[in-house]
């Protein structure tokens, strides 16, 4: 089972190729973003924390292993100081709060599961978490 991570969240940005300032680039994870002040970022699925902090690209992120693959939360405003590598999180749980850092064009949570704890892995298609911002038919 999945939980939306923001959850008066929508989609800005899908999984897959997208014009992005005039250029067409793949884009390995869904952005989403909302119309709260501080929207919560929280856990979509279980798992143990294996990265948590600043870099130069995803700004504030939290990489979750979860079974055979990892999932990224990336560009938050902040991290909740409780997340810590090595801590097991639960689906639902609090993780930080939506942001605009490292390379970003406005505020949003960068979503995407990758086969790695790094950008060597492969990218995989979050559907699982897309389905839950879709209509259901």
């Amino acid at each position: 089972m999945a939980q939306r991570p923001v959850k008066d969240g929508y989609i800005t940005s899908e999984y897959g190729m997208r014009i992005l300032n005039g250029k067409s680039e793949f884009h390995p994870g869904l952005d989403i973003g909302s119309k709260s002040d501080e929207p919560i970022i929280y856990c979509a699925l279980s798992g143990k924390i294996v990265v948590s902090g600043l870099s130069q690209s995803f700004g504030y992120r939290v990489w979750v292993k979860v079974n055979n693959f990892y999932v990224v939360y990336a560009h938050m405003k902040e991290i909740n100081e409780q997340i810590k590598p090595g801590f097991f999180i639960n689906e639902g749980n609090p993780i930080g709060i939506m942001g605009d850092t490292g390379l970003s064009f406005g505020r949003h949570l960068h979503y995407e599961h990758r086969t790695m704890p790094d950008l060597t892995g492969q990218h995989l298609n979050p559907e699982i978490i897309r389905n839950l911002y879709s209509p259901k038919t």
